[in-house]
């Protein structure tokens, strides 16, 4: 009932918009809407949130569940025969017939999809041109939802890891809140480790190693995932041996695994670990790209992740990894010496070695954006820019005055002005001070019957020979002013009592 209120207060907000919406239009004078306006049905819903629960109400409605309560949705012998098969799927499992429960699962779970499903749905669900549909409102089919958790479980005790991971997707695409999250993420979340090699325990790193983002957590009973042996990287050959790998490309599945954790349980507990675990992956590849974008979410995302120290540290470093020297962007640099600084601000708990090391790295970046900006100066010299030239050395002398690269640009300066034999230097007027020219009469075109000496049939007046502006390059625009502008005085105010019109 609660789903069905929020449905028709969502409807009644829809058409009280519609209304307010039309009464602006007519209270502007809009006839009506426009060509690329849409009407609003007062009986069409808006966008359905139905199928998001969080934990709090994922744990209630696992407690109902579990305490018998009936769910809506099919026939009560409909149900109860489809809750027969399942518990005697459920026994194939409990005596370790994995292979037999994962048929079992399988088949209860196809049967229970062409109940509901027909072939247009299913043709649409395989090409992605149309929503999954439901029969059972919007609690979905309950039997179906434990089928298929029970076949994902069933595929990773065999080892099937990849087979597991599509059936734990399926079951994340199909129902987003579904009660088994926490179980589901934290199996996907030892298969990425797997894949991607990372050690099982955080005790067990040396110092060499990237920290890993999170311990294996699990219960009694879990098939034991100990971390993968490092495979080939780049290789175009399939694996063909290793039942528990992909066959193509292991490192890619293990991300998507892990991006799947912190997309559809952005508040659980392996959320900020997921995002961790794949920073830390592209930091090991050198893709200082993505891991950068990555420590970047996880510091704007997780303030309140014990691995936010990490990301500052990390993130710093692969920041300036992506800088790439001072003949390019320097936000990359700024960027990274930002980190560093709030680094020292917000952890003062520092070891004196730690913080000794950060602040030679600032003065490091401190030295390299000095580079940077001489760089600039260099471009500019040989271009034979003497405008820029000179802007670029007082930039530099002005920011960083004791440097020693500031010391060159006033050298450079001082030799600008020795090549203009003492004259006054104006760097927006190229190099010399504008000075007054005799006016000269415009050149004569024979084409151009305003100028031409011969007869024409009709007679014009005459046309005053205006000096030809001076031409402006594009640092002229701030040059001295060739003569004093002539302002005129002020009207005199008008007598009492008279009227201007």
């Amino acid at each position: 009932m609660k789903y069905v209120n929020l449905l028709n207060s969502r409807t009644v907000r829809a058409s009280v918009a519609a209304s307010l919406f039309a009464g602006t239009l007519a209270a502007c004078g809009c006839a009506g809407p426009s060509l690329f306006s849409r009407q609003v049905s007062a009986d069409e819903p808006g966008p359905s949130i139905d199928n998001v629960m969080g934990p709090t109400e994922r744990g209630l409605r696992q407690v109902a569940f579990e305490r018998g309560e009936k769910v809506r949705g099919g026939s009560d012998k409909d149900l109860e025969l489809a809750r027969g098969k399942y518990d005697r799927a459920k026994q194939l499992f409990d005596n370790k017939d994995y292979a037999g429960a994962e048929r079992a699962f399988k088949s209860i779970v196809d049967e229970r999809r062409k109940s509901y499903e027909t072939f247009q749905s299913r043709f649409e669900s395989f090409w992605g041109l149309g929503k999954d549909s439901l029969a059972y409102d919007q609690f979905g089919d309950p039997v179906e939802e434990d089928a298929l958790f029970m076949l994902a479980e069933s595929q990773f005790a065999r080892q099937r890891f990849t087979k597991a991971q599509d059936s734990y997707d399926d079951l994340l695409n199909r129902y987003p809140s579904t009660r088994h999250m926490d179980r589901v993420t934290r199996q996907m979340f030892r298969m990425a480790r797997y894949w991607l090699n990372f050690p099982t325990d955080t005790d067990k790193t040396t110092s060499s190693e990237i920290k890993l983002a999170s311990a294996d957590v699990r219960t009694p009973g879990d098939v034991a995932v100990s971390s993968g042996e490092p495979g080939k990287e780049g290789s175009i050959f399939p694996n063909l041996t290793d039942k528990t790998r992909p066959v193509y490309d292991a490192d890619g599945r293990g991300l998507q695994a892990l991006r799947s954790i912190w997309l559809h349980d952005a508040t659980g507990p392996l959320a900020d670990d997921a995002l961790m675990l794949s920073a830390n992956h592209n930091l090991r590849i050198r893709n200082h790209i993505e891991a950068k974008r990555l420590y970047t979410l996880l510091r704007e995302q997780y303030p309140d992740s014990p691995h936010l120290k990490d990301a500052y540290l990390l993130g710093a470093h692969v920041t300036m990894a992506a800088y790439e020297g001072p003949e390019y962007d320097g936000e990359a640099l700024h960027e990274a010496r930002d980190l560093k600084q709030s680094l020292l601000q917000l952890y003062p708990e520092l070891s004196s070695e730690e913080r000794q090391r950060l602040e030679s790295e600032i003065n490091q970046m401190h030295t390299a954006e000095i580079e940077r900006i001489w760089e600039q100066v260099r471009f500019y010299q040989v271009k034979g820019t003497t405008p820029s030239v000179a802007l670029y050395c007082n930039v530099l002398i002005n920011r960083y005055p004791n440097s020693e690269y500031a010391e060159r640009a006033r050298e450079v300066l001082r030799n600008i002005e020795s090549s203009n034999s003492g004259s006054n230097f104006w760097p927006w007027s190229g190099g010399s001070t504008p000075t007054q020219t005799a006016e000269t009469p415009a050149r004569s075109n024979p084409t151009d019957p305003r100028t031409s000496t011969r007869p024409q049939p009709v007679e014009s007046a005459p046309v005053e020979s205006n000096p030809e502006p001076e031409k402006r390059s594009l640092f002229n625009f701030l040059r001295k002013a060739d003569e004093a502008p002539q302002l005129q005085s002020p009207p005199q105010s008008p007598t009492t009592g008279s009227a201007t019109l």
